[in-house]
This record gives C-alpha cells, structure tokens and sequence, in this order.
C-alpha cells in the first residue's frame, strides 16, 4: 500500500499500487487470504438462501471492451472528498455486447433465476474512531434518503453492485490516516430459479451500523 509521505497534497488518495493489484488478482497462484474471503463469502450466501450457490468473481468480459476490475482499492485522507463521486459499480442491465451478453441477455439485478451482481467491500484500517467520518454512504431516491456505514475493522459490506454509493473522506481529526478497504466484485449464481439473497431474514443490522439521513441535508 502506498505510504502517506509520498502523497503531494491533502487531496491526494492513496491505494494499492497496480502491480499489487495485479498480484492479488492472480488466478494462480491466488493469494491465500482471497482464497479464505471467497470461500466464507461463499459459506455465507448459501447460508443465506438454504442452499448451494455459486460465487465467482466478475469476469472480464462481462462489459464488453470495457476492462472489469474484478478488485479494487480505496484510502481516502482528508481533504479527498472531490476525489469521489456518486456511481454504480456495474448493472446487467447495461451490459454491452460481450459474451455474458450472449450467454444472459440484458436483465434486471435480483431477477428470479438469473446471477446476481454483488459487491464485497471489506474494511482493513486495524483501528478506526467514528469521529474519523469516511462513512460510505448508498442513495435510495424512492426514499429521499442517504443511508451511511461506519467503517470498522474487518466489517464487510455487501451490496448490489447497481446501487447508487460513494465513499466519502476522513474528517480532519484522522490527521493523515488512510482508510483502506478493497472492493470485491462478484457474481453469485442460484442453484436454481430462486432470487438469490444477500441476507436472512433473522439477521438484523446492529444499532448504529447504518446511520440514515435526509436527501437535502447530504452535500452531493
């Protein structure tokens, strides 16, 4: 990861070097502790839908020409919030022609029976204070809302990756500490012409993990 000390200004964001992305996008060998968060997502999501589900990165191709990073990187410092704008990560909806086109068409995310687009986004800041701010916050217009999480150590986010979300900056109290995460873009297939869930219904978010605010009172 690059260091603080090199950045040249406060509004600089720091992040993962494209070599060490590369590496730790590397079929083979794959690093170890991808290999472990992959397999627990996997435990994870067919737990939630009571039965086996296939879950794979997003492949290359699936927009096209357009290059998929199938992982990303993200450390925001203060005085970055103009390095980050409100976007979708991709929708099947929109896919251009590609072979996933050819092979599912164009459909809308959580289709009955179809694979859903689902992103990981894992928090890595060992320590991390809520007056520290660099909350993500995700856009729901039917409901005027923005809703936000705190970052924590070793939480993991998931959403669908056609949801409206942005990442926003550490509050001048984080000095010059970074806020790593990295983001996982995934694909996860139903065993059969069910929707695929992200969750169970008994889990429940804890209070104070997700934080709503009013449309009008967010800085766009």
């Amino acid at each position: 990861v690059d260091h603080a000390d090199e950045l040249e200004s406060a509004s600089d964001s720091l992040g993962l070097r494209p070599h060490l992305l590369d590496a730790l996008t590397a079929e083979s060998p794959a690093p170890a502790a991808l290999v472990e968060l992959q397999t627990r997502l996997q435990s994870w999501f067919s737990h939630a839908n009571d039965a086996d589900v296939t879950v794979t990165r997003i492949p290359s191709f699936a927009l096209g020409d357009a290059a998929v990073p199938a992982l990303a990187a993200n450390a925001p410092v203060a005085g970055s919030d103009g390095t980050f704008e409100w976007h979708v990560d991709a929708d099947p909806l929109d896919v251009p022609p590609s072979p996933w086109r050819d092979a599912y068409g164009c459909y809308a995310n959580r289709t009955p029976g179809m694979p859903r687009w689902v992103t990981a986004l894992i928090y890595l800041s060992p320590d991390w204070r809520p007056e520290w701010g660099a909350t993500t916050r995700f856009l729901d217009v039917s409901a005027r809302q923005v809703l936000e999480t705190r970052p924590a150590p070793g939480r993991v986010v998931l959403l669908d990756q056609d949801v409206v979300h942005r990442v926003s900056a550490p509050t001048a109290a984080a000095g010059r500490r970074a806020r790593f995460s990295l983001v996982l873009k995934l694909v996860v297939h139903p065993s059969d012409g069910a929707r695929v869930a992200l969750h169970r219904r008994s889990v429940a978010l804890c209070a104070g993990d997700v934080r709503p605010l009013r449309l009008e009172d967010v800085n766009m």
